[in-house]
């Protein structure tokens, strides 16, 4: 890899731009968007592309473009570049929606005000989720060509002036060469107006203009020269004004001479003045231009009559969505946020009895883990559950060009497997699951570009065979098996742009074109009826129409056009009912909405489900028992998998979800002080602890903690002053308290155990001191004591035990106030009252006091205290089913009273303060409704807000399903109200946040 300066890019370069240089940028992340009929896909990523360079913006180059190629499609997204922007710092390019979980390939050019080539970088990055990704441009790899002649041959990206591999990048450091720069001290600089900066291990050229005089900029390589063009041109400095009117509108500077400056120069009216203003009447001030980047001060900076809406963000409103859902995610969850907005969530995976961790810091969005990370992996994925709810996942590997298995058995564990490693194999893998075991895969051979097939008989070994190899054929296939185990495949011809379709089995298949009228067959989705009946959806491309094809039992094939509304028939997906309906969704390219068509007594009709913001992409639909039909996809707008549901009225609802899998017990998130939110949670499949954060760029990634034993049966995650994650959980098959704590962000969690005398660690609840400090609250069952570890700086851990008289200290909280006090309130089952215990700073525990005392509360509660020093708790009253609540200003006395009553609140609860004083208080709502003639509990989620000096209000956050166990609640310093809370029977971890009301 070459980077140029200038001038002719060299034959590398227009290699890189050529048709042939291309098509790599369209082959390698080719994606699935069909075989989805019975498995569902998966899919619908987004990729920000940052880029950070020391070319000079406005000067040296003046735009940037980064590409990315999917499903065959070269999708990308310019940006301008002008005079200051903080190219250095890092700039966003833009977005690229649309793309396939698994390797792709990021290629973005600078270019000059002529068009001409000036530097390039290319990156791998594997997607699991939407994902930020940071291109690195430095000019010190000028005239560097990798791979080196002596060095590494998959180094063929250059970073810093040194070969590294396409996959190092600022997000993945550990792939990367070790740092040239530690700060700013480590950078030299050339020329004087030119400041060494250290930036990702990498020094960098800044350029300094305010160094120059105000007719100059600085050209790290030159020094100031005259601002006559974009680039200067060699010769004598040109005498005059540089410009001929105002450059810019923000320097301070007269850049035409003409005696005006800024925005009192008529050249800057309507133009950009700051971050979020342009020149307006001749002062600053005024409106963002038609299609700015809304601000995000709560305002409406862009004067487009909506507050705040690129940051996702309504003043007043809650926005949900789902953390983590591969597995049965979201119990006993607990949240922590940090001083800059960062949300930390521990919780419990009671799929694999693994403790979780997520993170999410100030804005972003959530993704999952890999399941395979050896090697370049993931792409061309396709699952498929058997009769057994097992999974079966296949998938491409790229390093190998290999196609792989991964089979989840009933015991949790992943059976893996190399399918076919006969050439350059496994793009496009479709995967089904016969009824009596068996395991059929259809997938492309893109080294010879035929359809091939894999097959695994129930306990047997894997058998791979060409089913196709006229022409280019095998992109789009999909799969289905009939009861019988005849095998159907559809799938493109590209050589003849025709819809195709393979039947048999292994050893003797027979092809034939089903559709060949234009150029058909993208996007074909295939399913089979109980009878053997075939149906086919797919796009007619030339057209720009869905349509379907059907053949009966030995039958003929018969077309039908479903939809030529609009452009439509990307991203299609089908299901048959049990009543033979057959059910479509599909992609609104024209008015970017999620479509939806049903096909009943041979006539179809069609709808619009979901036409709000750029939603549609990536569909997968399924019909239930009872003929629900249930629809995921994605909403690029708002960068979420959202999910639709037509229940029997034919209404659709909508909401924000991930579904994929099972996980989400005992959670617990924080919060640390650089604005990441980390999570820890149990992961039931394997027995794991595992840990999720939310890092540069706003992408949750999940991993393992501790995988030793059965772990995480109840956690509590805290951040200590210095940004490190502590974690606090029970191994559950030792009947010990143990503690997880990371001391930076990508360090490795290091384990210890810290009480392991009797049956102890259960229902554990942690803080930290502003001095690092660390306290654990936690029960100990085999004497009914309550117990607290402690670790204070420089010492090791101390246990002791606050309270043993009678059955005491279940479910435990603690915090602390801001003058170092120590507060700590748990249940005493023998009267069933709420206890608290407080230890001011410096000295001992009081002895213990009651705070609620009247029927049976307290079994479960949630502490907090305000910045004066005022406690405040919420409990559960189990005897009347109520929600009580108590105050304590500091140094004074209890006052309880009912926050909601003749509700039958359930088990949960917990409190957060802002620092407006406002108190929040969650709980989980199971009070009987009455439906037809039966009572249906709600199982809901249900907010109880008192602004300061207010009354309280009650509400509902969350009523769509059975949601609310285990809730956690916490703010950040401006406002933001984040809970946390399960989802029963999808299993999943949820999260709401509260978006501030204006002037809060």
């Amino acid at each position: 890899m070459e980077v140029e300066k200038g001038g002719d890019p060299g034959a590398g370069l227009r290699a890189r731009t050529s048709a042939e240089g291309r098509a790599w940028r369209l082959a390698l992340p080719l994606l699935i968007a069909a075989g989805c009929a019975l498995a569902g896909c998966i899919g619908g990523n987004t990729v920000f592309v940052d880029v950070r360079t020391d070319y000079v913006p406005g000067f040296e180059f003046v735009s940037a473009r980064a590409e990315v190629g999917s499903g065959g499609v070269l999708r990308r997204v310019d940006r301008a570049a002008a005079r200051g922007e903080g190219w250095v710092e890092g700039v966003r390019v833009g977005e690229i929606s649309g793309l396939a979980a698994g390797t792709h390939e990021i290629y973005v050019e600078l270019r000059d005000a002529d068009g001409g080539l000036v530097a390039t970088q290319r990156v791998i990055r594997t997607l699991s989720g939407d994902a930020a990704v940071t291109v690195v441009i430095s000019r010190d790899c000028e005239a560097v060509t990798c791979p080196a002649a002596d060095g590494d041959p998959e180094a063929t990206s250059c970073r810093g002036g040194r070969c590294a591999r396409p996959d190092c990048t600022p997000e993945t450091p550990e792939l990367c060469p070790d740092p040239e720069c530690g700060d700013d001290s480590d950078c030299s600089a050339a020329v004087d107006c030119v400041a060494g900066v250290c930036a990702e291990g990498i020094c960098f050229s800044s350029a300094q203009d305010f160094r120059c005089a105000g007719d100059e900029w600085c050209d790290p390589d030159v020094g100031c020269v005259p601002t006559a063009g974009s680039r200067p041109d060699g010769g004598t400095p040109d005498a005059g004004c540089a410009n001929d009117t105002e450059a810019r509108c923000d320097d301070g500077r007269d850049d035409d001479c003409d005696g005006q400056i800024d925005c009192a120069d008529d050249d800057c009216a309507g133009r950009s003045c700051s971050a979020d203003a342009v020149c307006e009447a001749g002062t600053c001030g005024g409106c963002l231009p038609s299609g700015g980047i809304d601000g995000c001060g709560r305002g409406d900076e862009n004067c487009n009559g909506v507050v705040d809406e690129d940051c996702g963000c309504t003043p007043g409103a809650w926005i949900g969505g789902t953390i983590d859902t591969v597995g049965d995610m979201g119990r006993y969850a607990d949240v922590a946020l940090d001083a800059v907005g960062g949300v930390h969530v521990s919780y419990r995976d009671s799929s694999a009895n693994d403790l979780r961790y997520a993170y999410h810091p100030p804005s972003g969005w959530w993704t999952f883990g890999p399941l395979a990370s050896t090697g370049n992996v993931g792409d061309h994925t396709d699952v498929a559950v058997d009769g057994n709810e097992e999974p079966h996942v296949v998938f491409h590997d790229l390093s190998n060009r290999d196609l792989l298995y991964r089979h989840r058995r009933a015991d949790g564990t992943w059976e893996e497997a190399v399918i076919d490693a006969t050439g350059s194999v496994g793009r496009y893998g479709s995967v089904a699951v016969g009824g009596d075991g068996s395991v059929h895969v259809a997938y492309q051979d893109y080294g010879a570009n035929d359809l091939k097939y894999a097959y695994r008989p129930p306990g047997g070994l894997w058998t791979a065979e060409t089913v196709a190899s006229a022409g280019t054929v095998g992109r789009y296939a999909s799969i289905g098996v009939e009861a019988d185990g005849t095998v159907h495949i559809a799938y493109l011809d590209d050589s003849a742009g025709d819809l195709m379709h393979a039947e048999g089995s292994l050893g003797s298949f027979t092809t034939e074109a089903v559709d060949t009228a234009g150029t058909v067959g993208r996007d074909a989705a295939l399913a089979v009826d109980p009878s053997g009946g075939l149906h086919v959806v797919y796009r007619d491309a030339t057209n720009n129409r869905l349509k379907y094809a059907q053949r009966p039992p030995a039958g003929a094939w018969s077309l039908e056009v479903v939809d030529e509304t609009a452009n439509v028939g990307e991203y299609a997906s089908i299901a048959l009912g049990s009543d033979g309906v057959v059910h479509a969704s599909y992609y609104d390219t024209t008015s970017d909405d999620l479509r939806y068509a049903r096909r009943t007594g041979g006539v179809w009709a069609t709808e619009t489900v979901d036409p709000t913001g750029n939603v549609g992409q990536y569909t997968s639909i399924g019909v239930d028992a009872a003929g629900g039909v249930h629809i995921s996809y994605r909403d690029a707008s708002r960068e979420d998998l959202r999910y639709a549901r037509r229940g029997a009225d034919g209404r659709w609802r909508t909401e924000p979800v991930d579904t994929v899998g099972r996980k989400g017990e005992w959670t617990g998130l924080a919060l640390g002080a650089d604005g990441q939110v980390h999570v820890v949670y149990r992961d039931g499949t394997d027995a794991d602890l595992r840990y999720a954060s939310r890092g540069r760029g706003g992408i949750w990634e999940h991993e393992t903690v501790d995988a030793t034993g059965n772990l995480a049966a109840g956690t509590a995650i805290a951040i200590g002053p210095d940004g490190a994650v502590h974690i606090a959980y029970r191994d559950s098959s030792n009947a010990d308290l143990e503690y997880a704590t990371r001391p930076s962000p990508g360090a490795p969690f290091e384990l210890t155990t810290v009480d392991e005398v009797g049956n102890v660690g259960d229902e554990a609840d942690l803080v930290v001191e502003a001095d690092g400090t660390v306290h654990i609250a936690h029960v100990d069952r085999s004497a009914e004591d309550l117990r607290l570890s402690t670790l204070a700086p420089g010492s090791g851990w101390s246990n002791v035990t606050l309270d043993a008289m009678g059955s005491v200290g279940f479910a435990p909280r603690l915090a602390t106030d801001p003058s170092g006090g120590l507060h700590l309130v748990y249940y005493d089952n023998g009267p069933d009252d709420l206890r608290y215990l407080f230890r001011p700073a410096g000295a001992a525990f009081a002895s213990p006091a009651t705070v609620l005392t009247t029927g049976s509360v307290g079994r479960r509660s949630g502490l907090a205290v305000d910045a004066a020093g005022g406690v405040h708790v919420v409990a559960w009253r189990q005897s009347v089913d109520d929600l009580e609540y108590a105050f304590r200003p500091a140094g004074g006395l209890w006052s309880p009273e009912t926050v909601i009553e003749a509700d039958r609140v359930q088990e949960y609860a917990d409190v957060a303060v802002d620092a407006a004083g406002d108190v929040w208080a969650v709980t989980f709502d199971a009070t009987p409704e009455v439906v037809g003639t039966s009572a249906v509990p709600r199982l809901d989620l249900r907010l109880a807000h008192r602004p300061a000096g207010g009354s309280w209000t009650v509400s509902t956050l969350d009523a769509v399903g059975d949601v609310g166990r285990w809730p956690a609640i916490a703010t950040t310093p401006d406002g933001w109200v984040h809970v946390v809370y399960f989802e029963n029977g999808a299993d999943d971890l949820r999260h709401l946040r509260w978006c501030p009301e204006a002037g809060r």
